[in-house]
């Protein structure tokens, strides 16, 4: 249909108009209807959804940079921390320093950063994990935490997003080498909970940190979470016996000492190298337990012992370590040692042990003999005492140097540095080798009867000789008188003194070799003289006759 204009008498469509308003009208509806959809898509994705902790946890290595703490919506160059039991429950001053701004054109646009309409009371949560005795941070990154709603993780397991370059959902949060994090979206006012999965080397893991969200704080000024963390700590547990009756000992005290700095994982140091963390002292039980101590090498030195007992002067190491349960096995057994002295006998020329030989102990009249194996031990010895031993008896015929044989015990129970000393001692028995020889050669001569006698003509011993000397052990000092048995007319005198040495004496004899050969060197002899006098004889002949002619 058409129609002419009043004014300029030009004809127009009738529907022109019609199309142009229906197609302004669907427009503005379509407007409207992405800007519905947009809000709606919006809000959806900011309310995190409780999850059940068992449900896949997100990749927490693909934040956005625009929501890390390194740039968007806050980068912080220094969060002070609070100082509450587990969580900051109110801010702290904001930074000086103004972030650093999010991206001007990111595929999702994020909620402005000023809407508090649009962020309806959200906050910005920044966490940072700090020591829990000394308050500083722990800067270590992979430090895991899980959030959930509620106080003590009542509530489900949060699941929060980023969304640049994509989308991307987050369960697991860690730690940056600052020991810091942000949470990588804003959350709703209310109570909440860190769970601590992962913790560093050196720490317990804390179970919850609670926190509550009352007000709206934005990521230049984020509401800030201080979880603390307890350094791991044990005791050291020792047991002490005596290593000969395995009796347990009461009273025997230790001082536990740090031979190296022991730090905190923070860096702190905690022990500074020598000092004396703590002091042990046995039970009737033979038991002794430290307080707890930081993981770490530490020495034992032991500082006491019960009476009678030696003080050892070897230190013992003992580890602490980083399990986060104490270990039953850890107990260290320990021994110490009664002090004692030892003297072993021998004999000083066959090295053989002497039985049988008797010592008292003075001030104590303890009657000492030797065993079978030439020992005798003495026990029950005071500190700082100094003892003395007196030779009472000795087996027959043996000798020793001294009568006496004295020692000390010092203020630690050693004896010359030792708590069970042992000192060798030797006796002896005055020997004579005695050998009968030939006076021509010097050999051995076999199967000739001899005897010994003494001053007074009383005979100490007979024998057969034979290639091998004879010896007599156990002969007093003194003259002697060797000869062949019954024939006074090869009689020798021997003496004999007080030495450990093997003392000798010779019988020396004619022996039939011995006349054959003397006679034989004489009918050469002979025969030599016989025969330069036939020459000279004939020499002087011959020189007669030559004479003549």
């Amino acid at each position: 249909m058409n129609f002419k204009k009043k004014h300029t008498g030009n004809e127009d469509s009738f529907w022109l108009s019609a199309t142009d308003m229906m197609a302004g009208i669907l427009t503005v509806v379509l407007l409207l209807l992405m800007l519905f959809v947009l809000y709606l898509n919006q809000s959806e994705d900011e309310v995190f959804t409780p999850l059940d902790a068992s449900q896949h946890v997100g990749d927490a290595s693909k934040y956005p940079d625009y929501l890390t703490p390194t740039g968007g919506y806050g980068t912080i160059h220094q969060i002070p921390t609070n100082t509450g039991e587990n969580a900051s429950q109110t801010p702290t001053q904001p930074p000086t320093q103004p972030p650093t701004q999010p991206p001007t054109e990111p595929p999702t646009q994020p909620p402005s950063p000023g809407n508090r309409e649009y962020e309806k009371e959200k906050a910005a949560v920044f966490v940072t994990v700090v020591d829990a005795e000394t308050g500083n941070t722990i800067k270590r990154s992979g430090i895991e935490f899980e959030l959930y709603a509620d106080k003590n993780g009542l509530g489900g397991l949060q699941t929060l997003y980023t969304y640049y370059p994509n989308k991307v959902e987050h369960k697991k949060y860690v730690t940056d080498e600052k020991g810091t994090f942000y949470l990588p979206e804003k959350i709703t006012n209310g109570w909440y909970s860190l769970h601590n999965t992962f913790a560093p080397p050196g720490y317990y893991s804390e179970t919850y940190t609670d926190f509550r969200i009352n007000d709206y704080y934005d990521w230049h000024e984020p509401y800030m979470v201080t979880v603390k963390l307890k350094a791991i700590r044990h005791s050291i547990s020792i047991f002490v016996s005596d290593p000969v009756s395995a009796k347990v000992l009461q009273g025997v005290c230790y001082d536990v000492i740090a031979p190296e700095d022991i730090l905190l994982a923070d860096g702190t140091v905690h022990v500074k190298a020598g000092t004396v963390v703590d002091r042990l002292e046995t039970n009737k039980e033979g038991k002794a337990e430290s307080t707890d101590l930081l993981p770490g090498e530490y020495e034992l030195r032991q500082t006491a012992a019960p009476e009678y007992y030696s003080i050892s002067k070897e230190p013992v190491k003992a580890v602490v370590s980083e399990a986060t349960e104490s270990i039953a096995e850890e107990v260290i057994r320990l021994e110490c040692s009664k002090t004692s002295y030892t003297v072993a006998f021998s004999d000083e020329r066959t090295g053989a042990p002497i039985r049988g030989i008797v010592y008292l102990a003075d001030n104590r009249r303890d009657r000492l003999e030797t065993d079978s194996r030439g020992r005798i031990t003495v026990s029950n010895l005071q500190k700082n005492a100094t003892y003395k031993l007196k030779l009472v008896s000795l087996p027959e015929g043996y000798r020793t140097k001294s009568d006496y044989l004295t020692f000390s015990v010092d203020s630690d129970g050693l004896i010359q540095g030792e708590p069970n000393a042992v000192m060798n001692e030797t006796a002896y028995m005055l020997t004579l080798s005695i050998s009968a020889k030939d006076k021509v050669f010097g050999n051995s001569i076999t199967a000739v009867d001899m005897e010994l006698l003494d001053e007074s003509g009383k005979v100490i011993d007979t024998w057969t000789s034979n290639k091998e000397p004879y010896l007599i052990t156990g002969i007093q000092e003194g003259t002697y008188y060797l000869q062949k048995l019954g024939e006074i007319d090869t009689r020798v005198t021997v003496h004999v003194t007080d030495t450990s040495e093997i003392q000798y004496a010779g019988l020396y004899l004619w022996d039939v070799f011995d006349l054959f050969v003397l006679l034989m060197a004489i009918g050469v002899l002979v025969a030599a003289v016989l025969i330069t006098g036939l020459i000279l004889i004939r020499r002087k002949k011959g020189k007669k006759n030559h004479e003549r002619n």
